[in-house]
């Protein structure tokens, strides 16, 4: 069984509270591997995971996305459930949005077509 899970984030729709008197507040635009590196703190078990961040080339290709970066985890006990692994791609789109990808399953290898399907149809409009 696979399960997937994606949470889309408009950038124009978000607000970021900051009160430094010293900065200015950071743009959406900028919080994206933050983002990326928190959600993989909390999905994977004992924080631990394999990520890549695909070459800004790479990102562009593939996903139409100005950074991409994907992780690959043991799920955290309290998300695993029925399932015992999960994968997180994170798209960027400059002024556009952030997207986030979990796909959750037991078993990688079993299941690695269709975790290529899924990976290959998540795309930004071209």
């Amino acid at each position: 069984m696979l399960e997937v899970r994606i949470a889309l984030r408009p950038l124009h729709r978000m607000q970021i509270e900051y009160k430094d008197p010293h900065g200015t507040a950071p743009s959406p635009d900028h919080i994206f591997p933050l983002m990326f590196q928190r959600l993989l703190e909390l999905f994977a078990k004992n924080a631990t995971s394999i990520d890549t961040t695909y070459p800004p080339v790479q990102a562009a290709g593939k996903f139409a996305a100005n950074w991409a970066s994907v992780g690959i985890f043991d799920l955290a006990p309290s998300l695993a459930g029925a399932f015992q692994q999960g994968l997180l791609l994170a798209l960027h789109r400059n002024q556009v949005a952030d997207v986030y990808v979990l796909l959750l399953f037991n078993d990688a290898e079993k299941h690695k077509q269709k975790l290529e399907k899924v990976l290959a149809s998540i795309h930004f409009n071209r």
